[in-house]
């Protein structure tokens, strides 16, 4: 289970399958609004990542949905990230079970859900993934 959510964790960082030189739907639309709206907007984008970049902290949310040979896996998770030093605190829920996950100086800690702790090597309750 561990595996997986690494694994999943890993992916919701890459692609998400668009290809942006693509034209979509209403893309068209977009390309034809006035060059002061598309600087507005540029502009609430800037401002909001400026924000964020100064408190050197946000709240994420994640959503991933990852499939190999034929099994297909979902997680969701949400928590907290320190900007400046890169260690963050999440809740994952994937395959119905809920694991806490922690990433303290490069190193991701994980939880596991109480009915697979007893699996755990030396049942001790965090796993230690050094990256």
């Amino acid at each position: 289970m561990a595996g997986a959510v690494a694994c999943t964790a890993l992916v919701a960082c890459g692609s998400d399958g668009s290809d942006p030189g693509r034209k979509t739907a209403g893309s068209d639309k977009a390309a034809k609004k006035s060059p002061g709206a598309q600087e507005d907007g540029t502009a609430a984008v800037r401002s909001a990542y400026d924000r964020t970049a100064e408190a050197q902290t946000a709240r994420m949310k994640l959503t991933t949905r990852t499939s190999a040979q034929g099994r297909s896996v979902s997680a969701e998770g949400q928590g907290v990230i320190d900007l400046a030093e890169g260690d963050s605190e999440m809740t994952l829920t994937a395959g119905g079970q809920k694991i806490e996950q922690r990433v303290v100086d490069g190193i991701v800690y994980q939880k596991p859900p109480k009915e697979q702790q007893a699996k755990v090597p030396g049942k001790k309750p965090w796993i230690k993934i050094d990256l």
